[in-house]
Parts: C-alpha cells; sequence; structure tokens
C-alpha cells in the first residue's frame, strides 16, 4: 500500500495567536489597547474558548500581550527589533513616476508627518482654512434632523437638496445648471472619470492641456485611452490655434480642460478663449469635460465664468467638488453631463450605489444657512496672501534665472528651474530632507517639463521659509554641479 506522506498542521491556537501577532506588528492593536476578551475572539473566530486561551497564554509568553485582572487582556510595549522591517511603503525609495504622488504623500501621511512634508506638493489647504466648526455642527444637525436618511443608501443622482445648492453656487460662474442635471459624486476625480466612462471606449483619443493634472494622466491610462497632448501657457491657458490643427487630423473623443486656475500652471483662460473653445467643440460634436474644481478661489472680487457659461447645446460636462473649498475630506463633488446624464447616473450607481448620505446632507445644511459665501470670501483673501508669500520666497531663495508663474487664484505655483536642472534629482535630495516637491514629469507622458517642479501655497507658514531655504539651497547646488561638470 502507497503510504502518503502528511504536512503536519499548526494547531488552530497556533493560528490565532499568529493572526493577533500579525495585527500587533502592524499597529493594528497599538501599545496600551484593549484586545477582543475570550468569549468575543471565540465567537468571532468560531472557535472553542479554550484555544484562545491557550492561544493568548502564547502570546502572553512571548510578550506582546498581558492579562489584567478583571479586566481583559492588553498589548504591551515591545523592544525595537532591527530585523524586523518597518511597516508601511518607506517614502525615500519611491518614485512619483512608478507609484504616483499620492502614494508617497500617503506613506507620510502613515508616519504622522504628511502635511509637515508633503504639503508643497499635494494641492490641498492647513487645516485652519477649512471651516471645521462650523461644518462639525452641520453634520451633528445632519444626524439629528435627519437620522433615517442618514443611515440609508442615497442613491445617484443624489441628495435633492443638495443638488438645488449645486445648482445656485453654479450662478456665481454664469452656468445654468438643473438640480434634476446634477449628479453627486465623491470628489470631483469621480466626476472626472464618470464623464470619460460615459463618452469613451478604450482605444479613443482624448486631448488634454500639457502639462495635466498627474492624476488624469493616470485615469486615461487606466481607461486604456490614448492621450494627445495639447500646449498650455501660464499666460493664457490651452493653445487653441494647436487644438484646432489636431482636431483637423485626429478624431478626438473629448477634451479635457482646466480653464479656471489651470492645475499645475495656474492659467486662468480669457472669456473669448471659453467661448472660441466651446463653439469649435460644438461645432465638431465633441464634448468637453470641464474640471471646475479652482473656480471659486480667485483671488479677486469676481468668480470667473466657466466655460459651461458659454454652452448653447449640451457640448460641456460640467465637474467641481468642495474639496478645495469646504474640506478634502468630505468628499463631495458633481457633475452636471447634459445629454449623457442617464449614463453617469446609471454608471455612480454601478460603482458605488450613490454616495456617502450623512456629507451629502451637512453640506446641504452648510450651504443652506449662508456660511459659503462668507467663507469663500475669507477664503479667497487668505489663499492670496499665502501665495503672494510663496511666490516671493521663491523669488528670493533660489538662484537667478528661476522662473515663476502669477496665477490670479487657486494654490498651485508652476516654477522653472534655471540651467535646465533635473527635476527629479531634486525631488529625490528634498526626499532625503523629509520635503516633498511634484516634479515636473509627472505631468506629461513626454519628457517636456523635466526642469519644472509645481509648489503649493494653501499650506503656507513661517515654518514653510525653512522648506523653501532648502529647496533654495539644493537648486544652488545642483546649478553649480552642472556647471562644474560642462566645464
Amino acid at each position: 500500500m502507497e503510504k502518503r506522506s502528511l504536512s503536519r498542521q499548526p494547531a488552530r491556537y497556533e493560528d490565532v495567536a499568529s493572526r493577533i501577532e500579525e495585527l500587533i506588528e502592524s499597529g493594528a492593536y497599538k501599545c496600551g489597547e484593549k484586545i477582543p476578551s475570550l468569549r468575543e475572539l471565540s465567537e468571532s473566530l468560531g472557535v472553542s474558548v479554550n484555544t484562545v486561551r491557550e492561544a493568548y497564554s502564547r502570546l502572553e509568553s512571548r510578550r506582546f500581550i498581558e492579562a489584567s485582572p478583571q479586566s481583559g487582556y492588553y498589548v504591551i510595549p515591545r523592544p525595537a527589533s532591527p530585523s524586523r522591517p518597518c511597516p508601511g511603503p518607506d517614502p525615500a525609495g519611491m518614485d512619483p513616476r512608478e507609484v504616483s504622488l499620492c502614494r508617497v504623500y500617503g506613506a507620510f501621511h502613515d508616519r504622522g508627518n504628511a502635511l509637515d512634508a508633503g504639503g508643497l506638493a499635494i494641492a490641498t489647504l492647513s487645516g485652519e482654512m477649512w471651516p471645521a466648526e462650523r461644518y462639525q455642527k452641520c453634520v451633528v444637525d445632519a444626524v439629528r434632523l435627519h437620522g433615517r436618511e442618514c443611515v440609508e443608501y442615497m442613491l445617484a443622482p443624489g441628495y435633492a437638496p443638495l443638488r438645488e445648492q449645486l445648482a445656485i453656487i453654479g450662478l456665481s460662474g454664469g452656468s445654468r445648471l438643473s438640480p434634476d442635471g446634477i449628479v453627486v459624486t465623491s470628489g470631483c476625480q469621480e466626476s472626472i472619470y464618470l464623464a470619460l466612462s460615459a463618452l469613451t471606449s478604450p482605444g479613443d483619443v482624448v486631448a488634454v492641456e500639457s502639462p495635466i493634472y498627474f492624476n488624469f494622466l493616470n485615469m486615461l491610462e487606466h481607461l486604456r485611452l490614448k492621450v494627445l497632448e495639447i500646449p498650455c501657457s501660464a499666460g493664457e491657458g490651452m493653445h487653441l490655434e494647436t487644438l484646432r490643427f489636431a482636431l483637423d487630423r485626429y478624431a478626438v473623443a473629448a477634451v479635457i480642460t482646466i480653464a479656471n486656475f489651470h492645475n499645475p500652471t495656474g492659467s486662468r483662460m480669457s472669456d473669448a478663449k471659453k467661448e472660441e473653445l466651446v463653439g469649435m467643440l460644438s461645432r465638431r460634436g465633441i464634448p468637453l469635460i470641464e474640471d471646475d474644481v479652482y473656480g471659486e478661489l480667485a483671488y479677486g472680487p469676481e468668480r470667473p465664468r466657466t466655460c459651461r457659461s458659454f454652452d448653447t447645446d449640451g457640448t460641456v460636462l460640467y465637474c467641481s467638488s468642495v474639496s478645495k473649498t469646504i474640506s478634502p475630506g468630505v468628499r463631495i463633488g458633481w457633475i452636471e453631463p447634459g445629454r449623457w446624464h442617464d449614463r453617469v447616473e446609471n454608471a455612480k450607481n454601478l460603482i458605488s450605489l450613490g454616495s456617502s448620505s450623512i456629507p451629502q446632507i451637512a453640506t446641504a445644511l452648510f450651504l443652506q444657512e449662508g456660511a459659503y459665501v462668507k467663507h469663500i470670501r475669507r477664503l479667497r483673501s487668505r489663499l492670496a496672501e499665502k501665495m503672494a508669500a510663496l511666490r516671493a520666497s521663491v523669488l528670493a531663495r533660489f538662484p537667478d534665472g528661476t522662473d515663476v508663474t502669477d496665477p490670479e487664484g487657486g494654490m498651485v505655483l508652476w516654477v522653472g528651474l534655471p540651467g535646465g536642472i533635473d527635476s527629479m534629482e531634486l525631488y529625490r535630495l528634498a526626499l532625503a530632507r523629509g520635503i516633498i516637491i511634484a516634479p515636473g514629469a509627472l505631468f506629461s507622458l513626454q519628457d517636456r517639463f523635466s526642469s519644472n517642479i509645481r509648489l503649493n501655497a494653501g499650506i503656507w507658514s513661517p515654518s514653510t521659509e525653512e522648506k523653501i531655504g532648502v529647496l533654495g539651497e539644493l537648486v544652488a547646488g545642483l546649478l553649480a554641479k552642472s556647471a562644474w561638470v560642462n566645464e
């Protein structure tokens, strides 16, 4: 008779102990935290109480936990072990072209210093600029006054009172938005994704401004779309003559624009060019996806008009969010997709069965009570001051020959490094000093902006001045090194 060798399976208590040990090592269970009781874990894992008791005994002997009489089991401090790797990815070893800048930022966030180290790289505001206390009150009121709605599905198109308020906001940019035409999304990026999903198929060509927000490039790649880059200048925005030339030669399925305070150049397209762009695409039957997430952040008293305000036949799919005005964590965006409404609404429900209920209700309350208008007025003024301070600091701390944009709104500054310095090399040197910047290579699929960096003004503070000084010293060092090599 043939004998079969049986591999020895670990005892159940060893498996349970191993699971808890992994959670402690990963930081899910933290030092001093109470872990589940014998009965709780027994019921959760479907094992006997004796099995859990033996597992906890093993963990006690290995000095992972200790029992407290009449209380339970608690995680105890562990001696540092050089053989144990640091949990989570190491940002110092990350190339943003391969993993995306957001993941680098996330790695710093896991270490508790994301805003301090990475605030220059990610387009966001510092915490004191968000209307946190007022919005917190709205969240409490949402649960108190709309308790049942808060715990139910809120399928697309989304909470009706919120859509009404979003249509009212659209008036300031000249857009005639219909509450019934708006679909609430989880941020503006999802709006763009839904628009592309409704308009395109794999292999289609999409025209974008160049440079362009790097997550758009990742999104287009994910959807297997071909990218046609149209030059964009800091002063004028997208070059319409180049776009017209491209449209005459390629079958373009859609065009994406950030016409107001473009990311990363900060440009604002003139009203005349917006009207020309919409008309050009309308005559060709090509839809325009407008990302207006920065539109409210004008430094002057007037908010610029949107491309949508010039739309007469449904050419423009309008997208925006409160991520740059109320809070990025709220994750409330919206899209007014016109004749593609049904496709977008169905796709939204397919992806996520609508957006979260509490943020929709709370945001509607915030907008209804009139707090938004006052908040935006203050935000514009403070952001203008922060941008002026950042711009002045770069001009003072960076070597001669540095080119700096002068945006009229938004929060990003586009910097051209002198002497053709490689921004990826600057990125690596800065990262070693605990500072994250956004290198220009991220903003194009082609090697067009290797000597540019994008900086965020939204987090400006006295400590930011020190970081700009460090960056300036690094740029000067790279410039001197380049001059020495070329001698």
